[in-house]
């Protein structure tokens, strides 16, 4: 089978697999409807569509075992049972922060049910910000003590990064306003990864099939040390908080989840994904927020 067949063949199932979740989504958002016609839905549950990276779907094992992915852990954690249609799907493309694909898909499904989502939530940027191409947003090794961390980064290009980043952010925020005017969009700043060296998968030979992504170029550019690797890691994603607080500042029914600095090193399953405590902890951040936002506090 050639590598086209084999895309192909991945695509269609992909799309098979949403197709399902949508169709589940249909029914559950059909049964909260008549159940709120005949009074029994006291408090009702929220209406929710999500859409992003691995962190919301994420197949493989995790340290410690259970729940895999923010999705699952929040629908397994939640006091009310949300509606959750997840439109994040392993094996997607993941170079798109919210390419043409995903943002039809999402359009689409907001579409079908005006004015019934209450909830947008949002996972992207930590695919564009790390791998291969993280490399360039480093400067090389400095020897000798580093007062601040933020001077390891290249400005100029974590900056056109971050405006990159931004940019699909704020192309989301026109989708919601268009499609879904009345729910909130909810993102997440993601946490300090430590390099470990850890992908997912091993080749006969013992090499990963996927992954590391943060420790090659660090070791590319010298920072051999995984304790300043981390430090490293930590300023590039303080930038993309900064990013994301300035935009919520901008415009209304948007939040933000206080993720950065909750997992400490042993909460990671990989360079990129927590261990099953790591989503528990991080998907109770999402809970709180959640809560927090105003008629929401009992409807999650």
């Amino acid at each position: 089978m050639s590598s086209v067949e084999i895309y192909r063949d991945l695509q269609q199932q992909i799309n098979a697999d949403i197709a399902g979740r949508r169709s589940a989504f249909r029914d559950d958002v059909a049964a909260l409807a008549e159940q709120r016609k005949r009074g029994d839905a006291k408090p009702s549950p929220l209406i929710v569509v999500s859409a992003g990276d691995s962190w919301f779907d994420y197949p493989l094992p995790t340290k410690g075992g259970g729940v895999t992915d923010v999705i699952e852990s929040i629908r397994s954690r939640a006091t009310v049972m949300p509606a959750i249609c997840n439109l994040a799907h392993h094996g997607d493309a993941t170079t798109e922060i919210l390419g043409q694909t995903k943002r039809q898909r999402l359009i689409e499904t907001l579409k079908a049910h005006p004015n019934a989502v209450d909830v947008i939530l949002f996972s992207g940027g930590g695919d564009d910000l790390c791998g291969d191409q993280f490399r360039y947003w480093i400067k090389d090794f400095m020897d000798g003590p580093i007062a601040n961390y933020d001077d390891t980064l290249n400005d100029v290009l974590t900056r056109d990064i971050l405006e990159i980043v931004r940019a699909s952010y704020e192309d989301l925020l026109v989708i919601r306003d268009k499609y879904a005017p009345n729910a909130v969009l909810v993102f997440h700043q993601y946490d300090s990864a430590y390099p470990s060296g850890i992908g997912v998968c091993r080749d006969l030979a013992g090499h990963w099939l996927i992954g590391p992504w943060l420790s090659p170029s660090l070791q590319g550019r010298g920072w051999n040390d995984r304790d300043q690797g981390q430090k490293i890691v930590a300023a590039l994603l303080k930038r993309f908080r900064d990013m994301l607080a300035d935009l919520c500042r901008q415009a209304p029914m948007n939040y933000v989840v206080p993720t950065f600095g909750l997992l400490s090193k042993d909460q990671w399953t990989n360079e990129l994904h927590p261990s099953c405590e790591g989503f528990h902890i991080i998907a109770d951040a999402f809970i709180g927020t959640l809560q927090a936002i105003p008629g929401f506090a009992k409807r999650i």
